[in-house]
């Protein structure tokens, strides 16, 4: 005996159900990027370190930066020595998005060289300097993320003469003479 539901009311094609399944499965697999995506967004940079290649800074003296970002949106990282409460700029960059920054998970890497040339050290006093990089991000779902701020401790002296090389040098490194336009060594 037949009951009332045993035929459906609409039968489904081959053709419907492959379609059907392969909008579910690119939805699924979209969904999925907008989480790392968001996340993403979110927290903007990953790692701010600063380098030195001695405590004592003196003419010719390199200090490296290397930051790492999420790569959804362009950070701006701003370079700075602070003795006796006075803060001068050592330089600024912005590190770039990546293109499609929405499907692209690659992290975005850049080194900043500053090399402290007598001009530079003309600004400063003799004794401890404090170097500071700050990385900010943008804004991104009506917030804008906290800046990430490294510090790291060392001192000058007009007397201290190494020549700074430019370490590492790459596609991915950028040198930045702050306040004159001498190229990296």
């Amino acid at each position: 005996m037949k009951k009332l539901f045993d035929n459906r009311l609409s039968t489904e094609t081959t053709r419907l159900h492959i379609i059907r399944r392969s909008i579910i499965t690119l939805a699924v697999i979209h969904f999925s990027l907008a989480l790392i995506s968001g996340y993403r967004g979110w927290a903007q940079v990953k790692h701010v370190r600063i380098m030195t290649e001695d405590e004592v800074l003196g003419p010719g003296s390199g200090v490296a930066i290397d930051v790492i970002t999420s790569g959804r949106n362009p950070v701006t990282l701003v370079v700075e020595a602070v003795q006796s409460g006075k803060a001068r700029l050592l330089g600024t960059d912005t590190i770039p998005d990546n293109r499609h920054r929405f499907y692209d998970p690659r992290s975005q890497r850049i080194r900043v060289a500053v090399v402290f040339t007598p001009e530079i050290l003309r600004m400063f006093a003799e004794g401890p300097v404090l170097l500071r990089a700050r990385a900010e991000g943008r804004s991104q779902f009506l917030r804008v993320p906290p800046p990430t701020i490294v510090e790291r401790e060392s001192s000058i002296s007009w007397t201290h003469a190494e020549v700074a090389e430019n370490d590492g040098a790459g596609e991915d490194t950028m040198c930045i003479v702050a306040k004159i336009g001498l190229p990296c060594r």
